[in-house]
């Protein structure tokens, strides 16, 4: 099977660091938006990353996040709630 690259492997290197800083950012304003405006998240499917017993992270990504509530949302009525 013959395979053509169109690029340097420096080229491809450079693409994909390119994009994985892009998708840092995109992360990074999400989670600057949530904690500084108050906002709630749901999330699945998130790992801990824990390298020693004093230092836990929480690895989120824009695939973990399922649903951003801002402080200011207000819930429906009827959302599953006892109402009586």
């Amino acid at each position: 099977m013959a395979c053509s690259v169109l690029h340097t492997s420096d080229e491809i290197k450079a693409m994909v660091e390119k994009q994985i800083e892009e998708d840092k950012a995109r992360q990074l304003a999400i989670m600057n938006l949530a904690v500084e405006y108050g906002a709630a998240m749901i999330l699945a499917n998130v790992s801990v990353f824990i390298p020693k017993p004093s230092k836990n992270y929480l690895n989120i990504t824009m695939i973990n996040v399922v649903k951003v509530f801002h402080k200011d949302t207000v819930p429906k009525s009827g959302s599953g709630s006892d109402s009586g």
